[in-house]
């Protein structure tokens, strides 16, 4: 009985040493992460400070993403770093990308208050566009509007509730990607073909603001 309870003891003296292991790893494990959150603010703080702005663009590429960034240096001196979200294994590391963005982005957000990324954005896309046609090179709808989806059926009906001075977005939300650009003055021209056989084009100056909307056989 006596051994009984002596490897009882030391299979709980084991247990606990394992659990002391454990927890000290984790806590160790926190005090890295914070450490690295730290230096990550620091050198974002230091950057800051010699005039070197930069953030982060996560997702897919845009193909006017050398237009956006250029506007972002001359306008605001704002350099844009383009990359994949990251899955990071090693935590610290993830903590440290995480401390200096959070505190560069606050810097930047006072250099582009508003809706200034947004506007540079739209603008990057119609440099982009305008230097397509210069070149005679079709607007591609796909390339100019990534994210937009494209539906094979298109009723009429998504167009009809829409009208000039809204914004081209509503139109990309209800009847997704345009079929193709027909522009060839300084607006954007947008086709939709519908399922009735109906078809209308939609005219934009900066990719924003609708000006006109036409039916072509209506």
């Amino acid at each position: 009985m006596r051994r009984y309870r002596q490897i009882a003891v030391a299979v709980l003296v084991i247990v606990l040493l394992i659990l002391v292991v454990r927890l000290g790893g984790i806590q160790w494990s926190k005090v890295q992460v914070r450490r690295a959150e730290e230096r990550g603010r620091a050198d974002a703080r230091r950057d800051i400070v010699q005039g070197k702005l930069s953030i982060p663009q996560y997702g897919r590429s845009n193909p006017y993403d050398s237009e956006f960034a250029d506007l972002l240096r001359r306008q605001y001196g704002v350099e844009p770093h383009f990359h994949a979200p990251e899955l990071y294994e090693d935590k610290a590391e993830g903590a440290y990308d995480f401390g200096y963005i959070r505190e560069m982005e606050a810097a930047v957000s006072k250099k582009m208050p508003g809706d200034a990324f947004a506007k540079a954005m739209s603008e990057a896309q119609k440099r982009w566009a305008h230097k397509l046609a210069k070149n005679d090179r079709a607007v591609v709808p796909e390339e100019l509007f990534p994210s937009a989806r494209s539906f094979s059926h298109v009723p009429s009906d998504c167009l009809k509730p829409h009208h000039a001075g809204e914004n081209l977005e509503g139109i990309l939300r209800s009847c997704g990607r345009p079929a193709e650009e027909i522009g060839t003055g300084d607006d954007f021209v947008f086709v939709y073909r519908f399922d009735d056989g109906q078809s209308a084009t939609v005219t934009s100056p900066d990719l924003e603001k609708i000006t006109e909307i036409h039916w072509e056989n209506k």
